[in-house]
């Protein structure tokens, strides 16, 4: 524990017990986290610049071979597309192309459960529970589908319970 003194900048509440930094040890972090986060940014860019790189190299393999990949191959990374554009924060685009993976396939619960994720984060919790009802309806016992009917029941403010189907809800 430091012992308080007047340069006391705040406390720390570490299970019950308090401690207080003093000005020389807050110094002492800031001074390590404005040397490391520079670094530490840095190789991450790196690191993300050169996964962007194998993707796009893998993606234009892909599709000079596109008759020679099997047709569920290839809906599969239809569907990893959409993923990289919801991690990215572009909803509306991977919408767009779970939309579409769901035109092509639509007894697949991959692409309706994916839809359902992005309309949830689009706000459009009406729709969202539609996309995961679909799903469920094609695999009654998926727990993604019935999690996500139970969210979306929650968020409109109805008991969750009664979403979730038998062998789900009893657990």
């Amino acid at each position: 524990m430091v012992p308080p003194d007047s340069a006391d900048v705040g406390a720390l509440s570490d299970g019950g017990a308090q401690q207080t930094m003093t000005g020389a040890a807050l110094s002492d972090v800031a001074r390590a986290l404005v040397v490391a986060s520079p670094l530490s940014l840095e190789v991450a860019r790196h690191r993300a610049s050169e996964i962007d790189r194998s993707l796009s190299e893998l993606r234009a393999s892909l599709r000079s071979r596109a008759d020679d990949i099997e047709p569920a191959m290839a809906y599969r990374w239809r569907l990893l597309d959409g993923h990289e554009a919801f991690c990215r924060g572009r909803y509306g685009e991977a919408l767009a192309i779970f939309e579409n993976a769901v035109r092509e396939a639509p007894r697949r619960v991959e692409g309706h459960l994916s839809a359902g994720r992005t309309l949830l984060r689009l706000g459009r919790v009406g729709e969202a529970r539609d996309a995961f009802a679909r799903a469920a309806a094609l695999e009654p016992e998926n727990r993604a589908a019935a999690a996500g009917i139970a969210d979306c029941d929650w968020r409109a403010g109805l008991p969750v319970l009664e979403a979730l189907p038998p062998a789900t809800a009893a657990r």
